[in-house]
């Protein structure tokens, strides 16, 4: 069952170990996925005097530093607002620290602070794409939450074209998060801008099974994938599609990784979108036993397993037990040197659609490439997919 990381202390001499945030009920470190920086991880930080421990919270789209006290547990924000704090250093007197610090318009930059009783105010360091950032348009993402009708509250994102004019419709791109256990959020995302700036309303989200939320959020999908994550992508859709500048026939919807798991399932299920693009995706649980990097237990995360016991409930979940219902034209996206969600399940989905005749293109990059190609593959690369991934909604959502 997936759990919320916490923050647990326990003696160097042995003894129970004490968990000091269980008052807030958010996942420790950085869960916010992008493309434009990796989150380092955060080994948590004593103060000299052991009173209080530093460390990271993903909340909502956002991650935050907050100061631990050792002996109750209170928590005390030492950054506010939507921004991404992606890596911390801290003196040995745990008095000054260094910050890494992103948000939606702004890459990365180095703050320095000094605390001062329970407040760090920050100063930037650096400023080093100042040059390129004079030179470019970029987009501000405006949050928006959406409740369903158990009442359960979903939040997301849109992101406008940088040259928008008012009365004019655009054609919206949807997007769908890895993971799934992972957040979407107030980080500098390179290729939603990108695909703004060539005219798409850009909307993405955080549906259940997302970090950056309770524990319950996160884990309701657990051995359910395709049912309420399904809805809330839904949801996502609807508001995009309801916006007064939006072509609702003019949508595709995109994802990597658990987000090519669902747009795989999406277009199994409804005919809504004009196009897809399904990006180091998951098509057939049975097969990704036996080919990932990451294989489960038998009976884990997933009941059964595929060589005695009952696997149905796998391949219940498995978009290509749908594909016969596909009318959605593909782009596949997938990388030879992908350990995680190996090549054979980009190659299974693809065979499927030819032989079911669907419009379907297939994209294979290099054994040098991984998991990773669209945050930190090689630059040609990344250029290059970013390029077919344009070229193919131009293809299918231009005017006319």
């Amino acid at each position: 069952m997936p759990k919320n990381d916490r923050l647990w202390v326990v003696s160097s001499k042995g003894g129970e170990a004490r968990c000091l945030t269980m008052a807030l009920d958010r996942t420790v470190g950085n869960q916010t996925l992008g493309d434009s920086r990796e989150g380092a991880p955060l080994t948590p930080i004593w103060s000299a005097d052991g009173s209080q421990l530093f460390v990271t919270f993903s909340d909502s789209g956002s991650c935050h530093l907050y100061a631990v006290d050792a002996a109750t547990g209170a928590l005390t924000a030492l950054t506010q607002g939507a921004i991404d704090v992606a890596a911390v250093s801290m003196d040995a007197a745990g008095r000054r620290a260094a910050l890494l610090i992103g948000s939606p318009t702004r890459p990365g930059d180095v703050y320095y602070g000094e605390l001062q009783g329970a407040q760090l105010p920050l100063a930037p360091l650096t400023n080093v794409n100042a040059e390129w950032l004079a030179s470019v348009r970029v987009s501000e993402p405006t949050e928006f939450w959406i409740t369903q009708p158990d009442g359960t509250r979903v939040q997301g994102w849109v992101m406008r074209p940088p040259d928008f004019k008012r009365g004019q419709k655009y054609p919206v791109l949807l997007y769908v998060h890895g993971g799934p256990h992972g957040q979407y959020g107030n980080t500098f995302f390179h290729e939603f801008q990108a695909h703004a700036a060539r005219g798409y309303v850009v909307v993405y989200g955080n549906p259940r099974g997302s970090n950056g939320r309770d524990e319950p959020f996160g884990a309701c999908i657990h051995r359910d994938w395709g049912n309420l994550d399904y809805q809330d992508v839904m949801a996502l859709a609807d508001y995009a599609e309801a916006l007064p500048y939006a072509d609702k026939k003019r949508t595709a919807i995109a994802g990597g990784s658990y987000g090519g798991f669902m747009t795989n399932w999406v277009v199994g299920h409804t005919n809504r979108f004009k196009c897809a693009v399904t990006d180091r995706s998951i098509s057939n649980w049975v097969s990704m036993v036996g080919t990932s990097d990451y294989p489960p237990p038998p009976n884990s995360y997933w009941p059964g397993n595929p060589w005695g016991d009952d696997m149905q409930k796998g391949w219940d979940m498995s978009p290509l037990k749908f594909v016969d219902k596909v009318q959605t034209p593909m782009l596949i996206i997938h990388s030879e040197g992908d350990l995680r969600c190996p090549i054979e399940q980009g190659e299974q989905w693809f065979v499927a659609l030819k032989w079911l005749k669907q419009e379907v293109v297939f994209v294979r990059y290099p054994q040098e490439t991984s998991h990773g190609l669209s945050r930190g593959g090689p630059i040609d690369l990344r250029c290059d997919r970013l390029r077919r991934i344009g070229e193919w909604l131009d293809g299918h959502l231009a005017n006319g």
